[in-house]
């Protein structure tokens, strides 16, 4: 079963190096492993950095997720 793509890059446009990724990640528990994937800040960046229109177009979706996150959750984890 195909669910998605993985895109393994040096550096994330938006969010920097391996290292600066990992510190803006989220851990997630699946019966099949432990996964990180990027706060939705900092996607929102990464997604604004490439500029390409399927990223942009994503956007459109990201941001309401982010605000209805906040009202749920209060403030977003990466204090931004």
């Amino acid at each position: 079963m195909l669910v998605g793509t993985l895109a393994c890059l040096g550096d994330v446009a938006g969010v920097g190096s391996y290292e600066d990724a990992l510190a803006l990640s989220v851990p997630a528990k699946f019966t099949y492993g432990e996964f990180r994937y990027l706060h939705i800040d900092a996607l929102i960046r990464a997604r604004q950095a490439a500029g390409r229109d399927r990223d942009l177009a994503a956007l459109k979706f990201l941001l309401p997720i982010r605000e209805k996150t906040k009202h749920q959750f209060g403030a977003s984890e990466s204090g931004t």
